[in-house]
């Protein structure tokens, strides 16, 4: 049973927002570009996962999508844990196409991809730490010790998987996402003898982890050194993408293109949020989306039924992503 939605990551919603409000050909935007494919890649990566782990019956197995724990000080993030009474196991989903040859010398997998060679950090390395953490963390919450599995997730069925001739055990762990659910159905048989973990231990467990996750709040304009001046104010035409949609009686229209929208400044309010901060009051409303009316920017406010602090003048509105 998937125990939380994955829901589309802050590293790509701000991006995508950060791209919207740039001028175009901003010195800043091909950087921004890239990352944001790479953190789309990532998140299909997942996202093909999520979709193998459904065909695991649902009565046997809880999981939980993207984890991000704070623990001693430090986060450790979670692609999927799945949780048993027996076993967890922790899968990081890996989005990579080409031949893939991960070399046991230097711990490195390198991608061979249009003839051109490159190198991936160590993802054995990485969920290893993850392993360490988790059982700690697991340690100090003073459950019972309980096996933690990893296993490395290939999304790409086309990617070619290589190694030496003496390291072949790392197929056991490090396998295309179509063959992980049977994979986890032979560790459920290796350590289902027996329960480690009461019914409800398992909830407990389960809802702890809820509790602590702790998404990544990426401050994107200090990461990309984007002053708040630079980021274009008003609100976008959903036709023309034009940034210069004037308020009518009961919705917005583009003097450009003549579009007409009554929910376009839905996406500026998100974009605020996003970029520069996760609250917004009505006059940092105002002036954002380049209104007047204190009495449209509250009605705007209002029927997004965003949390709300405060009162009066006071009010500011949270962020809901």
């Amino acid at each position: 049973m998937i125990m939380k939605e994955r829901k589309t990551p802050l590293s790509i919603l701000t991006r995508e927002a950060l791209l919207r409000r740039l001028p175009l050909n901003h010195a800043k935007s091909p950087d921004i570009i890239e990352d944001l494919k790479i953190a789309r890649a990532g998140f299909y990566g997942e996202r093909h996962l999520d979709q193998q782990l459904c065909y695991l019956p649902e009565n046997d197995y809880s999981i939980l999508p993207d984890l991000r724990i704070i623990h001693q000080n430090k986060p450790f993030q979670i692609d999927t844990l799945v949780v048993t009474p027996s076993f967890l196991v922790i899968i990081e989903a890996k989005n990579i196409v080409g031949t893939l040859f991960f070399d046991p010398s230097s711990k490195q997998f390198i991608r061979t991809h249009d003839n051109k060679e490159s190198g991936f950090p160590d993802p054995i390395a990485q969920v290893k730490r993850q392993q360490a953490q988790l059982k700690d963390w697991i340690k100090q919450r003073q459950f019972p010790p309980v096996p933690i599995e990893y296993l490395i997730s290939i999304s790409q069925p086309s990617t070619i998987l290589k190694t030496s001739s003496n390291n072949q055990e790392l197929f056991e762990y490090v396998l295309h996402a179509v063959h992980v659910p049977e994979k986890i159905q032979s560790l459920k048989h290796k350590y289902d003898h027996k329960n480690l973990l009461s019914p409800n231990q398992v909830q407990q467990l389960i809802q702890l982890l809820l509790q602590e996750h702790c998404p990544l709040n990426l401050e994107i304009l200090k990461h990309y050194r984007v002053s708040r001046q630079e980021i274009t104010k008003g609100i976008q035409c959903p036709a023309c993408e034009n940034y210069a949609m004037l308020r009518a009686i009961a919705y917005w229209r583009c003097p450009v293109c003549l579009h007409q929208s009554k929910s376009a400044h839905i996406q500026a309010i998100k974009d605020y949020h996003l970029l520069i901060q996760p609250t917004i009051s009505n006059r940092q409303c105002r002036s954002f989306l380049l209104l007047e009316s204190r009495d449209v920017a509250y009605h705007l406010l209002s029927s997004m039924n965003l949390p709300a602090t405060g009162a009066g003048k006071a009010t500011v509105y949270h962020r809901t992503l």
